[in-house]
């Protein structure tokens, strides 16, 4: 529910106000429970950091460095990972900041190049940049022919990608070049969340 965001941020700056009041009575090992539908607050007491915690209490006997890899233990990609579960291990040459592609296509004609946004299309309807073509990851195998019907007259017609925070463009630019042998593919880095910050503000932050 949209207006539950509200209903937080109210709260928080209650919080801070007493905070800064020097009041007693705050929120503060405390988890807020807020059930928007039903109108019902609950207050959860956290439990202190144990002194004898074998991770973070005064004398450790697990070095962290030697713990599991969580996301390898569970078989999921982090956040942070592309779908293939790699951070961006591509070549430099498939790589391109959203500053330097800008000014590339201020000086090129929208037939000139073909823009990959490889985001879902409720993502896509938020924001997208000019010129832009969408085809969601999960559809880029069918949608392959699509792309060679625009590269017929010149195979070397340059492809970038983008996608919300450069995440899902790397694997969309590994599964281009080395899946279908597409020439001249480059990844833009950041996503729309870089060109939000160093070309166009206006562009939203989701």
């Amino acid at each position: 529910l949209g207006p539950i965001v509200g209903i937080i941020g109210s709260i928080q700056a209650m919080e801070g106000i007493k905070v800064a009041l020097h009041k007693k009575q705050v929120i503060s090992g405390k988890l807020l429970l807020v059930d928007g539908m039903i109108g019902r607050y609950n207050t959860v007491k956290l439990r202190k950091r144990s002194k004898t915690c074998a991770v973070c209490g005064e004398n450790p006997t697990i070095d962290i460095d030697s713990l599991i890899d969580y996301n390898q233990f569970c078989g999921l990609p982090s956040h942070d990972l592309s779908e293939d579960g790699n951070k961006n291990d591509l070549d430099d040459e498939n790589n391109i900041l959203c500053t330097d592609f800008y000014e590339y296509t201020n000086n090129q004609e929208e037939s000139d190049f073909i823009l990959l946004d490889v985001r879902q299309p409720i993502q896509y309807d938020i924001c997208s940049l000019n010129r832009s073509w969408n085809i969601p990851l999960q559809k880029l195998d069918q949608s392959i022919d699509k792309i060679k019907d625009k590269q017929k007259d010149n195979p070397d017609l340059p492809i970038f990608v983008i996608c919300r925070r450069g995440i899902d463009s790397v694997t969309a630019t590994k599964k281009l070049i080395n899946d279908y042998q597409f020439n001249n593919v480059k990844n833009i880095l950041g996503g729309l969340q870089s060109w939000s910050k160093e070309v166009d503000s206006n562009v939203p932050i989701y």
